[in-house]
Parts: C-alpha cells; structure tokens; sequence
C-alpha cells in the first residue's frame, strides 16, 4: 500500500517571513482489511537537526495511535526510518492518518532554538489480517 502527496504538504519548519509551521496532518488511504489486522507504518523523515530538537510524530488507524519522537542524532541534515506497529486496527479502517507536530521554538533569548523542520518523504504501510 502506498500513497504519493506533495512533500510540502509534510513540513513542519521555520520560515523567518512567514514564523513557525507546528503541525501538518496527512490523511492516507488504505485497502481496507476485510478483518482486524496489525498495521506496520515505516515513515522516512528528513531532518535537518543540529540541535537535536524533538518532533513528535503520531499514526492513526481505526481507533489505534501510536506516538514517537523523532530526535535526530545532533550530526546535521539526516535521514530518519521511524517504524510503527499498530495492533488490532479495525475490519474496514480506510485511512491512516499521520501527524507531525513540532512544538514551538523555545527562544533562550538568543532566537528560534526550539522546535526543529522536517518532512515526511517516503511511506510503507502494510497488513496481514488477523484469523
């Protein structure tokens, strides 16, 4: 299963004419299983973190959520997998629905040294029904 969307359409960031982007929420459209089913999402996340700043990021299907934070290694621009495994995701579930939140930055005084840019660029997600 996957699903293609414009990779602006994924962006949390920092733009300094325009102030900070927080939130951004992707609704996806899935087959949906003929029974319940353990959903494996795999993210591919581009960040440009040099601070280690937290993005949280959070996927949905049914009424099953799974929350991570996405850290960064603190080494500059990176390329992030972030892998989540939803279980017992409900017969009929249509959609997965991701949510990148990137709190607000935290300025010490010195500027925006708080929430940290990144987009989603890449998405697997895939199923086995459940007996």
């Amino acid at each position: 299963m996957s699903s293609s969307w414009d990779g602006t359409e994924s962006q949390v960031y920092w733009d300094t004419a325009n102030g900070w982007t927080p939130s951004r929420q992707l609704i996806l459209s899935i087959p949906a299983p003929l029974g319940p089913a353990n959903l494996t999402v795999k993210l591919a996340i581009v960040d440009n973190d040099k601070l280690r700043r937290p993005v949280d990021v959070t996927v949905s299907a049914g009424n099953v959520t799974q929350t991570q934070t996405v850290m960064g290694s603190n080494k500059g621009e990176e390329l992030d997998i972030v892998v989540f495994n939803l279980t017992g995701v409900p017969q009929g579930t249509a959609q997965v629905v991701i949510d990148l939140v990137s709190h607000a930055p935290n300025t010490n005084g010195l500027g925006a040294l708080g929430g940290d840019s990144v987009s989603i660029v890449g998405m697997t997600a895939n199923y086995a029904c459940l007996p």
